[in-house]
């Protein structure tokens, strides 16, 4: 691909999306799969598509540990990266904010709301003060599951987020949870290294 300055957007997929159709999407638009890495217990699979120029990309990610798909776009700023976020979310069911909070408060099980709490820290780009509160009440609530904090602590890091620091330094000291409080840590200290 070219180098050049491009803008960054990250999308959330719907967890009904299917690789399959990631990849039809993107055929229809004529675009080129560069490359594949299948991934493995610790490194999610990953597909890489560009436009037949080879400047505008796509990075197709299926991020078992948290349960998340989803798509890191690249292109040039302005109206090209803005028809592209356009064409993807027409295309493919891209979930937003409003949706994953929503997701979060309303999910029945104990499974559905870690994989809902794995998608909030990709929901949006910016700080967005209903996904802070939804981070806040799943990091810190008294009945929430460790395995559902765990899931929230990992997407926090996707987000990396200085509003979080916060909520993840009290997740870090107090967490009933010894491994939740490892977990917070290692949060912390890879979102505030990668600012």
């Amino acid at each position: 691909m070219i180098e050049q300055d491009l803008a960054t957007v990250r999308l959330a997929l719907s967890p009904n999306v299917a690789r399959s159709e990631v990849g039809a999407f993107f055929i229809r638009i004529t675009w080129v799969l560069r490359s594949l890495e299948e991934g493995s217990v610790d490194e999610p699979y990953e597909e890489v598509w560009s436009d037949r120029n080879g400047i505008d990309a796509a990075f197709y990610v299926e991020d078992d540990l948290v349960g998340v798909h989803y798509l890191t776009l690249e292109a040039q700023p302005g109206k090209r990266i803005e028809s592209l976020v356009g064409r993807v979310r027409a295309g493919l069911n891209v979930l937003d904010s409003l949706d994953v909070v929503t997701w979060v408060r309303e999910a029945s099980t104990l499974e559905e709301r870690a994989v809902a709490a794995g998608h909030l820290g990709l929901a949006t780009e910016s700080p967005d003060s209903a996904v802070i509160a939804a981070f806040r009440e799943l990091l810190l609530g008294e009945s929430i599951d460790s395995v559902v904090r765990k899931a929230a602590l990992v997407s926090s890091a996707y987000a990396a987020w200085e509003e979080l620091d916060g909520v993840l330094s009290a997740v870090a000291s107090s967490d009933p949870d010894r491994e939740v409080r490892a977990v917070a840590r290692r949060v912390l200290r890879s979102v505030r290294r990668s600012r």
